[in-house]
């Protein structure tokens, strides 16, 4: 990856897309740029069949939050981006064939954390990764048991 700050653009270049990851990041950012406008950067350009494939898009300055304990006005940023980003998309602003299927993609998530892909030496995506495996085993984003009906019992 190169940052260019000087004219606001990033370039990454893929490492690895046997799984199409270049063309899937490159949707990705452009349904946000037209869904949720400012909540990610802005897709330039993408030469997916270069190799290695590279997208360009704008670059985001800011500062890694990384332990510091956060204030309440960016908890409620947070808060407010993971709305916009989880906000329900038309389908047919999707990919073809991307049906919305909340429940295959957190089925997904855990199969993909419980498979223990190699994360590198890295502290702090090692903590990420517990968290989120801690987030998801907590059943926090699972759907509630459906509500037993009860009835009256009849007189007589």
């Amino acid at each position: 990856m190169s940052i260019d700050p000087e004219h606001g653009v990033v370039t990454k270049r893929f490492r690895s897309w046997a799984r199409n990851e270049p063309a899937r990041e490159w949707r990705a950012l452009c349904l946000l740029a037209k869904s949720a406008p400012g909540l990610a950067a802005q897709p330039l350009s993408a030469d997916l069949d270069s190799h290695p494939p590279a997208i360009r898009m704008s670059w985001l300055p800011g500062e890694q939050l990384g332990a510091a304990v956060i204030s309440p006005a960016q908890m409620q940023a947070l808060a407010w981006s993971l709305n916009q980003l989880w906000r329900p998309v038309a389908p047919g602003r999707l990919a073809p064939g991307a049906a919305p299927n909340p429940a295959a993609f957190t089925s997904q998530i855990r199969a993909t954390l419980a498979a223990g892909h190699d994360l590198g030496g890295d502290p702090l995506v090692h903590r990420a990764r517990a968290a989120a495996a801690a987030w998801l085993g907590s059943g926090a984003i699972d759907p509630p048991e459906p509500r037993r009906q009860r009835h009256c019992a009849r007189a007589g």
